[in-house]
C-alpha cells in the first residue's frame, strides 16, 4: 500500500525521541501511540452548530398545523360526501323526494367534533352509518389531539442535535466547510457522498452556519477557539462545539 504521512509519523517517533512538525493531531494517530506534548495547534476536526432556537411566532390558523393541508381537504370532502350518503339515504327510507339541507351537512360536521346533538338514525341501515362515521370522527380526534400535543412539546426540545458526519451523509443533511481547505478536503475524501456546503472564508462559513444553510459546520478545533469569541461570527453565542468529526 502507499506511505502515508502517518506512517512516516509513525516510524519517525520509533526511531527518534521528538520529531517536529506541523502534524495533525488526530484520534487514529493517538490509537497508534503518537503523543503530541505540545498542543500548538490542534488541527482535528470538530463539528459546530448553531444552537439559537427560534423565535416562536403567532398565527391565526395555527390549529390547522396538526393536520397537512391534504388532510385537512380529506376531512372536508368526507364531510360532505357523508351528507349527501345520509340525504340519499333519507329520500330512499321516506319514500318523498326533498332537497339537500343545511342539517344534512351539519350533524356529520358535529360529528367531526365529537358532538351528535339531536342526530338520531331511524333505520339500521342510518345507525350503521352513523356508526361508522362516529367512530372515525373518534380516530381522527385522538389524532389530532396527538399532533398537538407534539407540536405543544417541540418547542422545549432542545435546539441542536448531535450528529456524526457518517450519520449526516446518510440523512442527506448539509454540512459546511471552508471552499478550498484541508477540512473540506478531507471530507470529500472521507465521506464522498455528503453534501457540503463551502464558504469562501471563515466568516463566510460561519455565516451560512447561523442562516441555517447548514445542519453543522465541519472546522478544525484550533479554528473554533480562536473564533467562538469573535463578535462578528459569533454575536449571540449560540455556536457550540458538538463533538469531533472521528
Amino acid at each position: 500500500r502507499p506511505i502515508t504521512w502517518t506512517d512516516i509519523l509513525v516510524d519517525a517517533v520509533e526511531r527518534y525521541d521528538f520529531t517536529f512538525a506541523e502534524w495533525v493531531h488526530n484520534l487514529h494517530r493517538r490509537q497508534l501511540g503518537v503523543g503530541f506534548p505540545a498542543p500548538w495547534f490542534d488541527a482535528s476536526t470538530i463539528l459546530v452548530q448553531d444552537s439559537k432556537e427560534a423565535s416562536p411566532t403567532f398565527s391565526v390558523i395555527s390549529f390547522l398545523k396538526p393536520f397537512s393541508y391534504e388532510v385537512w381537504g380529506m376531512i372536508f370532502g368526507l364531510i360532505v360526501f357523508s351528507a349527501i350518503i345520509y340525504w340519499k339515504m333519507d329520500m330512499l327510507i321516506s319514500s318523498r323526494r326533498r332537497n339537500i339541507t343545511g342539517a344534512d351537512l351539519f350533524f356529520p360536521a358535529m360529528a367531526f367534533t365529537q358532538h351528535h346533538i339531536e342526530w338520531n338514525p331511524s333505520t339500521h341501515s342510518q345507525r350503521i352509518f352513523s356508526f361508522s362515521l362516529s367512530f372515525w370522527a373518534l380516530i381522527m380526534g385522538a389524532a389530532y389531539t396527538a399532533n398537538m400535543a407534539s407540536f405543544l412539546v417541540a418547542p422545549d426540545q432542545p435546539a441542536y442535535t448531535e450528529i456524526t458526519l457518517k450519520q449526516a451523509t446518510e440523512q442527506g443533511a448539509k454540512v459546511c466547510a471552508r471552499f478550498g481547505a484541508a477540512v473540506e478536503n478531507q471530507l470529500k475524501r472521507s465521506y464522498p457522498g455528503l453534501k457540503i456546503v463551502s464558504g469562501e472564508a471563515f466568516s463566510d462559513t460561519y455565516l451560512k452556519l447561523r442562516n441555517r444553510e447548514c445542519l453543522v459546520m465541519a472546522t478544525r478545533a484550533s479554528d473554533w477557539s480562536k473564533y467562538q469569541r469573535d463578535t462578528e461570527v459569533n454575536p449571540s453565542c449560540s455556536l457550540q462545539w458538538i463533538g469531533r468529526a472521528e
